[in-house]
């Protein structure tokens, strides 16, 4: 019984290693979507007094 613990750790270790990256990834996609919306949302608000609502400057 104790080889299957053994296996599953060695299964979880080598889904972990190819999991991490693409985890990342994401996190790092998400991250910079926000911050140029964040840029959208300043650059319109410095341009004039004819702001969009939020919803129109998301991207799509």
């Amino acid at each position: 019984m104790r080889i299957f613990r053994v296996l599953g750790l060695a299964l979880a270790i080598i889904l972990i290693r190819f999991l991490v990256p693409e985890i990342f990834h994401a996190l790092e996609h998400t991250f910079l979507m926000v911050l140029q919306v964040i840029e959208t949302v300043l650059t319109k608000a410095e341009t004039g007094p004819n702001t969009a609502s939020l919803i129109q400057l998301l991207p799509r």
